[in-house]
């Protein structure tokens, strides 16, 4: 995944279908039916709450408000944020090289790194039973964008 050609792929899939993605980075080829729709339960979860963080944010640039506005635009920020999450979470992804970057950049604390949101990935995980590709959210290497 050192390839440039490669994390564009991969950042493009995350935009296209966030689960695919997912399982893409831990190497999930083959999942049923059901437990796909149940995971795409817990997608949605995270883009809702996701959006409510957007909402409710006091130091999020105003360029972002004037975007939350467009279901398009929100839907690619939202995805956005859930790829930044997977990957600064999974194990096989170390280093600000490998995390999207936004400019403006999105606020830290409230979204990228905000609790919730990295609960609901790590429960994604656990659904999967891929758990122990992912850090738990203090030790995994946080705070690249600040």
């Amino acid at each position: 995944m050192q390839d440039m050609r490669q994390k564009g792929n991969l950042f493009t899939l995350f935009l296209h279908c966030p689960l695919m993605a997912f399982c893409h980075v831990c190497n999930i080829i083959d999942i049923p039916i059901t437990l796909w729709d149940k995971c795409q339960s817990q997608v949605d979860k995270f883009m809702a709450e996701a959006s409510k963080l957007f909402v409710r944010s006091r130091s999020i640039d105003h360029a972002y408000m004037q975007l939350i506005g467009d279901d398009f635009l929100r839907l690619l920020m939202l995805r956005f944020v859930f790829c930044y999450i997977v990957l600064i979470l999974h194990r096989g992804f170390k280093g600000p090289s490998f995390y999207p970057m936004s400019h403006p950049t999105l606020p830290t604390e409230e979204i990228l790194e905000h609790a919730t949101l990295c609960k609901i990935v790590l429960d994604l995980s656990v659904v999967l039973d891929c758990r122990p590709l992912f850090a738990e959210p203090g030790d995994a290497d946080m705070s690249v964008m600040t």
